[in-house]
């Protein structure tokens, strides 16, 4: 049996982030079935080869995967069941973003195998939230995290932005304390940059929004290195933290160039030394 781990794309979002640059569309809930249609007959499309692996791990990204019906999610781990060998620990992940996730939602997710979260915060400030394009408000990220724990998940990781327009270090001081005072095993911080073809990086060319200098920027990344690890985690990759035991397996095959197949419109993957 030779181990391998599936990445499953979801690319509908409630609206646009102006750093996204992966592919993603908003307003087209309508085609949300067919899409999963799609993905599952890719799925199947493995087979044929299929039997010979065994999924050591289960990543749904997007887009916001929360955003759509959590049958659709269920209808794509039945295939991966269907076509694959799941190992029975097999580390299953499904991104959300606060406002997008209820306790049905998250039951659903519970009752389907998937035993990892990852809430996309980035911010626990109203202003650069807004100023990202994100459609929640900084107040709804600890409901967020209490409603996922009531649901039974341990496992949880959170997506923090650092290098915003008019973020301070201080303000992100406060964030990484606030977060990780909150015992989230999993914290990823990611530095914003203008990405090619975003609305971000228009903005950026056009003198509308200045970033952050780039002694600013490294200094958020030093202050979140220092804080993370005198709070417990472990600095395990350039942007992940997390507490002993909560590395997420995902994460560590891409960074090891172990096998993996992508699925859906926007994934690519790493398959038979392609």
């Amino acid at each position: 049996m030779r181990d391998i781990s599936l990445y499953i794309h979801i690319p509908f979002c409630k609206s646009k982030c102006i750093y996204c640059a992966f592919y993603s569309e908003a307003g087209i809930e309508q085609k949300v079935g067919q899409y999963i249609t799609a993905v599952v007959n890719e799925i199947s499309s493995y087979a044929l080869d299929a039997g010979q692996f065994a999924v050591e791990s289960i990543f749904i990204g997007g887009g916001t995967p929360s955003y759509i019906d959590p049958e659709y999610i269920l209808k794509i781990l039945d295939a991966c069941r269907k076509y694959f060998r799941i190992n029975p620990d097999c580390e299953t992940t499904v991104e959300a973003n606060p406002g997008s996730l209820d306790v049905d939602k998250l039951a659903a997710y519970k009752g389907a195998g998937v035993n990892r979260m990852s809430i996309g915060i980035q911010s626990v400030f109203d202003p650069l939230l807004e100023f990202l394009g994100r459609s929640h408000k900084a107040e709804s990220w600890k409901s967020t995290l209490e409603m996922i724990r009531k649901a039974g998940f341990s496992n949880v990781n959170t997506d923090l932005i650092f290098g915003i327009p008019g973020q301070t270090a201080q303000m992100w001081e406060e964030t990484l304390k606030l977060i990780s005072g909150e015992g989230i095993p999993h914290i990823s911080c990611y530095s914003l940059e203008p990405e090619k073809g975003t609305r971000l990086e228009e903005m950026y060319h056009a003198g509308v929004v200045e970033i952050p200098s780039e002694d600013l920027e490294r200094e958020m990344y030093y202050t979140a290195k220092n804080i993370l690890r005198h709070s417990g985690y472990i600095h395990y990759e350039i942007s992940n933290f997390a507490f002993p035991g909560f590395e997420c397996s995902h994460n560590i095959r891409y960074w090891k160039t172990r096998e993996y197949i992508g699925l859906g419109a926007g994934a690519h993957s790493y398959y038979g030394g392609y």
